[in-house]
């Protein structure tokens, strides 16, 4: 799997969800990982092309900001 290439599919297998109902929420999740990833290697695009092991951090820190966001709401409206 490459940086570049993880797709929605493989993020809500790697999540083990089904349904559709949260595509919009996990497709951005999946950008900002990308986006953040990069921002906090200082590495492009082009760089990740040989670091797998990036892909699997898309993965988690995607997961995590969904696994996670109910808490962030709740602190939010109070």
């Amino acid at each position: 799997m490459k940086f570049n290439s993880i797709s929605l599919i493989e993020l809500k297998e790697h999540l083990r969800i089904e349904d559709d109902y949260d595509d919009v929420m996990l497709e951005s999740y999946l950008s900002l990982a990308k986006k953040y990833i990069l921002s906090q290697t200082g590495l492009t695009e082009e760089q990740t092309e040989n670091k797998d092991e990036l892909a699997f951090a898309v993965l988690a820190l995607a997961g995590d900001f969904y696994e996670n966001r109910i808490h962030s709401v709740t602190i939010q409206n109070k």
